[in-house]
């Protein structure tokens, strides 16, 4: 976080600017979130402040060449990434490489999605929280919304819970939670009929790429 009050008690008003950009360089332009503080905040107007800053993050995002931010942000990353990270590149690079609508993540916990967001693609991705359902032979459990929550913070993620399945077979579970993933997404007009989406999932112990297209 840049916060122009601090820096202001620690370095010449005069050169905050400076220090900012030379921060936002260092680090890649874009931002996860941003926050309403001091008079914003405070003021007599909330919904109008945060209408406002919301006009303002669209605009922002508008502007932005949403390949060569994924370019530098692949130039900066350190080499040899993990499998999984790895995976999350690709999975933006073909986005941007077919034109997708948007990007489908089937995740347990959530990491998946989140580097998928790391790398800034242009369309949303939306993380579909797959809940993840244990047993000891004596008790069943289930994992709770929290992965699905935590997602809000990061920039592009659009988090929704799965129900889950009664389906045998892992397989027939995941393209159960693709079709319900496609028909939530086009009830939130994140994509349309005809659409190519990018969905990164799991198939057992492999982890898959795969452009379908919505229906």
């Amino acid at each position: 976080m840049v916060a122009r009050g601090d820096l202001g008690m620690e370095i010449p008003i005069e050169k905050i600017f400076l220090a900012q950009k030379v921060m936002v360089y260092k680090f890649l332009d874009g931002t996860d979130c941003v926050m309403l503080s001091g008079e914003t905040a405070a003021g007599a107007y909330p919904e109008l402040a945060v209408q406002t800053m919301a006009k303002i993050c669209v605009e922002a995002e508008s502007t932005l060449d949403y390949e060569d931010v994924f370019k530098r942000i692949m130039k900066h990353s350190p080499v040899p990434m993990s499998p999984l990270e790895s995976l999350a590149a690709t999975a933006v690079r073909t986005a941007n490489s077919a034109n997708a609508a948007l990007i489908l993540v089937l995740t347990r916990g959530g990491s998946t999605a989140k580097l998928v967001a790391k790398y800034r693609p242009g369309k949303p991705i939306l993380s579909v929280v797959v809940p993840e359902i244990k047993t000891d032979s004596f008790d069943w459990s289930c994992s709770d919304e929290r992965p699905a929550r935590h997602s809000l913070i990061f920039r592009g993620l659009i988090p929704v819970l799965y129900a889950g399945s009664a389906r045998a077979s892992h397989e027939e579970t995941t393209e159960e939670a693709l079709g319900f993933a496609i028909k939530h997404a086009k009830s939130m007009g994140l994509c349309k009929e005809g659409d190519s989406v990018v969905a990164l999932h799991r198939i057992g112990t492999a982890s898959v790429i795969k452009i379908l297209t919505a229906k």
